[in-house]
């Protein structure tokens, strides 16, 4: 089952233990959490597997460098969860990963994951 709302509020939370393992939740996160369109609610994509392991997922985007690449509609302003395959994929049994806890972070911001590291070579 695809699409289980869980919403954490000052009064409620999502714990892993209640989710069903044959869903994937949308988390919303509640606060000033929003998408760049402001118009859309955030929410991130868990599915539940073994409490001790986790997969983190970023998904990719399109990030908006100015008030010109946001009105072309070259970056992605909304939630739009895409499919659960590769490392994601939980039904392939030769995926080392499939009983993890996953976590999709989704993207809708207009900014982008980034990273930085220093190679000895």
């Amino acid at each position: 089952q695809i699409g289980v709302d869980c919403h954490l509020t000052e009064d409620g939370n999502c714990p892993l233990s209640g989710m069903n393992k044959s869903s994937i939740i949308h988390v919303y996160p509640g606060g000033q959490s929003a998408c760049l369109n402001r118009s859309t609610p955030y929410f991130f994509e868990v599915r539940p597997g073994d409490a001790d392991k986790l997969l983190l997922s970023f998904q990719g985007g399109g990030a908006c460098w100015d008030r010109l690449t946001y009105h072309l509609g070259l970056c992605i302003t909304s939630t739009t969860p895409d499919k659960w395959e590769g490392l994601l994929n939980y039904t392939d049994m030769e995926n080392p990963y499939r009983s993890y806890t996953m976590v999709k972070i989704l993207y809708c911001s207009g900014d982008m994951h980034g990273g930085d590291t220093e190679q000895p070579w």
